[in-house]
């Protein structure tokens, strides 16, 4: 008789599952009925507007760094998929009224400066409330940044001028190598 030589290891010793999930704006707000209100403390940089393919037909969406600034207002909205503060994903936005916010962001211009608008962070807290078609779905909102908020922001300029910087730069470098590629 033989022992059995496949002695089984823990799966936590050197692998840990993925999930099917992604990070959304769902994990920036309460959006389970009917706990809707007030969310995360977020800085988005606009990058680039696409559509997508779902259920309902062809959706628009723009891709973003999202960072959120804070924890949520008591501190107790950390996910999984979107951790403690502050915190930096990539996700796309294509509820209505934050992807609205978005997308002239990614081609606009700042009106003083002339600066590309999807170097600076559009900043606001993620907010839900009863949707218009169910009372049972969420409808995304970002409200202004209050007093309390911008007190978070300063605790994280350096990350947020870090990001801008990293954006610019990677700008730079593509218009560089397409000059190159004439």
């Amino acid at each position: 008789m033989t022992d059995n030589v496949n002695t089984p290891v823990d799966d936590d010793e050197y692998y840990d599952d993925t999930t099917v999930d992604f990070p959304n704006v769902e994990h920036l707000a309460p959006s389970t009925p009917p706990n809707f209100g007030e969310g995360r403390l977020v800085a988005i940089y606009a990058l680039k507007n696409g559509m997508g393919k779902g259920d309902n037909g062809e959706y628009p969406f723009t891709e973003t760094i999202t960072v959120a600034l804070d924890d949520g207002p008591e501190g107790d909205q950390v996910h999984e998929l979107v951790g403690p503060a502050p915190f930096r994903v990539e996700m796309r936005h294509s509820t209505g009224y934050i992807h609205a916010k978005l997308a002239k962001r990614v081609t606009g211009k700042h009106p003083k400066s002339g600066r590309p608008l999807r170097f600076l962070p559009l900043i606001g807290r993620v907010n839900t409330q009863t949707s218009k078609k169910s009372k049972n779905q969420p409808a995304f909102g970002l409200a202004p940044k209050t007093d309390d908020d911008l007190v978070i922001l300063e605790r994280h300029k350096a990350l947020l001028k870090s990001i801008t910087a990293e954006l610019e730069a990677a700008e730079a470098e593509k218009d560089d190598k397409d000059g190159f590629d004439d």
